[in-house]
């Protein structure tokens, strides 16, 4: 348990980091690290090694960078946390999952119902779509995963885009 009073927490690693824990915040820490937890009273407790057990928390909103007549380029922040039991723990996302579709047509006519289309699969926080219908509006989110996990994290909200 990472919430309560203060404490010091040092990581064993080729290079050991300490990092401070104060009342009501939650621990970041990092996958297949030991840690053990110095209190004020100087006893102590090893929680390591800590092992991923979830996904990668929600993406950030893409932004459109670059909107042309057919395509859109977009980016978002990178995620760098993921659910690890009680904690929140520090993760890198190795692919991310970007779904695209067309809301309204090029007469602005809306397209309900419209599937997920194309699903473009990056290691980087990056995406550009072509070859999109000139004035049409597209709706777009993204998800991760990890090395460590065979599912993707929940989908960030969506991005909608005017050509």
């Amino acid at each position: 348990d990472c919430v309560g009073q203060i404490r010091l927490v040092t990581a064993y690693q080729a290079s050991p980091r300490s990092i401070s824990v104060f009342p009501n915040l939650v621990c970041s820490v990092a996958v297949n690290d030991a840690y053990r937890v110095h209190q004020l009273s100087s006893t102590s407790k090893t929680l390591g090694p800590i092992s991923q057990s979830g996904p990668p928390l929600r993406t950030a909103l893409p932004i459109a960078i670059r909107i042309s007549h057919n395509s859109v380029l977009l980016e978002w922040e990178p995620t760098t946390l993921c659910e690890g039991g009680s904690l929140t723990i520090l993760c890198t996302v190795s692919t991310y999952k970007v779904q695209i579709r067309q809301t309204h047509d090029s007469s602005d006519f809306p397209t309900p119902g419209e599937p997920w289309g194309q699903e473009t699969l990056t290691s980087v926080p990056r995406v550009e779509y072509t070859g999109l219908t000139d004035m049409s509006s597209f709706e777009i989110r993204v998800a991760a995963k990890t090395a460590l996990n065979s599912f993707f994290g929940d989908w960030s909200d969506s991005q909608f885009v005017k050509l």
